[in-house]
């Protein structure tokens, strides 16, 4: 073993420091590797533990991750999905095996390459391996378990969650802005019908909930086109109010702003004979 001791003393103006050199001849670092072992043991002992800790913070960001993309979400997610498939069991190994391989990293400096050869041979073809040849960012040949830990892993500059986020290719199915927004007015939407039901009593409302819902995700698409300018024009736009002389009272000075066309007392006939 060959280094340094650096011994420093600081006191009210005045710093001491002395650095002795180290030079030792160890016959077995055997001693060294059974504390760290030991150390690696105590630290995924428990659920209360740091490699507990890892798993639990990839599985729940990859939860909260689906659950944006919309599974389990019905009629306003992601079609045929089912709460079995926010988190699975492969999620789980994957997330088990890269918090050990991490943790093997940050104590002995260096991780088990057979082990990450074989988590790649079982689970990269169906996660970032699907992805090889499309242009991305780092391509998918460069996805694979080994290959990650040596980008970032041993360099500390990415946590668990993003490794498994790119060991998983979750860029390759982003968050769709329909999604979430539907999901938020379903929400809303449940919030309302459970109110009258809890007024007016359940079984007359059910079926008036159920269809409220069908409807609302019948037209949540062409709300969404209408909101980003893709969906067409309305036929017909009805205003009322705002005719008063009070500030607020400004409908058709507001109307006027937009309309393309004023039809004058053609419009007072028709409220008339109305």
């Amino acid at each position: 073993m060959v280094g340094s001791v650096n011994y420093t003393v600081l006191r009210e103006g005045l710093n001491l420091r002395v650095v002795l050199p180290l030079r030792t001849l160890i016959n077995s670092p055997f001693p060294f590797l059974q504390a760290t072992a030991r150390e690696f043991r105590g630290a995924a002992d428990g659920s209360e533990s740091e490699l507990a800790r890892i798993v639990q913070y990839i599985l729940t960001t990859a939860a909260q991750f689906r659950a944006l993309q919309g599974y389990a979400a019905g009629e306003f997610g992601e079609p045929g999905t089912g709460t079995s498939d926010v988190l699975t069991p492969r999620d789980v190994e994957v997330a088990v095996n890269l918090a050990l391989l991490l943790e093997e990293l940050r104590r002995f400096r260096a991780f088990d390459e057979g082990a990450a050869a074989a988590l790649d041979d079982a689970f990269f073809g169906a996660l970032a391996g699907r992805y090889a040849g499309d242009p991305r960012v780092p391509d998918a040949s460069d996805r694979t378990m080994a290959r990650l830990l040596e980008a970032y892993g041993k360099g500390g500059t990415a946590d668990p969650a993003d490794l498994f986020a790119l060991y998983s290719a979750f860029d390759a199915d982003p968050v769709r802005l329909n999604r979430v927004l539907a999901q938020a007015l379903a929400g809303i939407l449940d919030q309302y019908v459970l109110r009258i039901f809890e007024y007016f009593g359940i079984e007359a409302f059910v079926d008036l909930g159920l269809q409220g819902m069908e409807t609302l995700a019948r037209n949540i698409e062409d709300f969404l086109s209408w909101v980003a300018g893709e969906g067409r024009e309305a036929d017909l736009v009805l205003t009322t109010g705002g005719t008063g002389l009070s500030p607020r009272d400004v409908t058709p000075e507001a109307t006027r702003d937009v309309i393309r066309y004023a039809t004058g007392d053609r419009t007072e006939t028709v409220v008339t004979r109305s």
